[in-house]
């Protein structure tokens, strides 16, 4: 149109700053199943049931194909194109692998019961490799290679789990804190590890008397900070992010604890009812005559989610109604959780809107059942843990 171009901001340093990868060598992409619809669910019991049926080589394939579409969908993006071909050779293999059953960070705060296998027919990307290093105690960093046009919102999210390849709406890289070594690494609850450091990531963590884990907090801490994506806005859409060392012990200390405070925060598996006290008044559900919650007001109908396209679940408008600085958010025209402060509900992170996009799943209509009570529960921590991480960047 003529206009000038609006040059985004790039600190001085930004390029004499070690880049993410320079820091933590070893990443793997994300799980891709490419039949979420199929090898995914919210609880682990349906799973089971629609993986049973897949292996019984009583059902046949025509049968399958009518009660789980995704599941003999043909495409390109296989390893083998016929689903019905790869379907033949699984039941002649024999049933399901039993360790396949595992629960996975499909988005930020939305953990699934995910089918995996190490077969490039039946996911589009297993990511082999990235299974061993899943040992207990680790921890994940996602993170994009560059920002989205337009984010600004952070692009990095914690999990102790398998995560998905779209965790931050685009391709995940996952860093994992440690890597399993049953060669040279120290064993820990027995198990060979080593930490995912470069030699100058070592020797930085050395010069400073620190541990790893202070390192892999401070980068949390740095990628969550509005201060550093403003200033940074332009180097953060070019490539990996490069992060800031503090020369100060004290200084990187600091930082590597509100990191961790912000990890237990983001990781679905901390116990965080100590950081939660401040807030225990936002999301408390509730009812418009003030009565208990009834069976009926569990079904999420307010629109908040429908199938589009190719079944994509898209999020809709949903309902709202606002007082003041806060919201009350509705399952249905009954059930609400009250008081969510704006600045929670409008939340995002890696390109989602955290609690809608939660919901849109959510809605009865395709999520095939009404809420539980631990969801319902879910809803209000997850509400509350956004709260307590905004007050750490204050």
């Amino acid at each position: 149109l003529g206009l000038p171009l609006r040059p985004m901001p790039i600190s001085d340093e930004w390029f004499e700053w070690p880049s993410l990868v320079d820091l933590f060598p070893v990443s793997f992409p994300g799980v891709h199943t490419g039949r979420d619809r199929f090898l995914l669910n919210t609880l682990q019991d349906p799973l089971r049931t629609r993986v049973a049926d897949y292996f019984d080589p009583d059902i046949s394939n025509d049968a399958i194909s009518r009660m789980y579409p995704a599941a003999m969908r043909n495409s390109t993006a296989f390893a083998e194109r016929d689903a019905r071909k790869v379907r033949n050779s699984l039941l002649a293999r024999g049933g399901p692998i039993e360790s396949g059953f595992v629960r996975d960070t499909y988005r930020p705060f939305d953990v699934r019961w995910l089918y995996w296998e190490n077969d490039r027919r039946l996911l589009t990307a297993p990511s082999p490799s990235y299974w061993q290093h899943l040992i207990p105690g680790n921890l994940w960093l996602s993170s994009a290679q560059h920002l989205r046009k337009g984010a600004d919102e952070p692009q990095a999210c914690v999990s102790r789990l398998a995560a998905s390849f779209h965790l931050i709406e685009r391709g995940a890289a996952m860093f994992p804190l440690y890597l399993r070594d049953d060669q040279f690494g120290d064993e820990v609850d027995g198990i060979k590890r080593t930490a995912n450091l470069s030699e100058l990531a070592r020797a930085y963590v050395e010069s400073m008397d620190a541990a790893p884990e202070d390192l892999f907090h401070h980068v949390l801490a740095t990628l969550h900070d509005s201060a550093y994506r403003e200033a940074n806005a332009g180097g953060l859409r070019m490539g990996w992010p490069r992060i800031p060392l503090p020369d100060d012990p004290a200084d990187l200390a600091q930082s590597a604890a509100r990191g961790h405070r912000l990890a237990r925060l983001l990781d679905t598996e901390s116990d965080v009812a100590d950081l939660l006290t401040d807030h225990t008044q936002i999301a408390v559900d509730t009812t418009i005559d003030g009565n208990p919650m009834q069976p009926d007001d569990f079904n999420v109908t307010a629109g908040w989610g429908h199938f589009g396209a190719n079944q994509a679940v898209m999020p809709g408008q949903g309902k709202l109604e606002r007082c003041g600085d806060v919201v009350d958010v509705y399952l249905n025209d009954r059930a609400y959780w009250r008081d969510v402060p704006i600045e929670v509900w409008e939340y995002r992170l890696g390109g989602y809107q955290v609690l809608k996009k939660w919901l849109s799943y959510r809605e009865s209509k395709v999520l095939g059942r009404a809420l539980t009570v631990g969801e319902v529960n879910w809803f209000s921590e997850v509400a509350r843990r956004i709260a307590s991480n905004l007050e750490l960047f204050r």
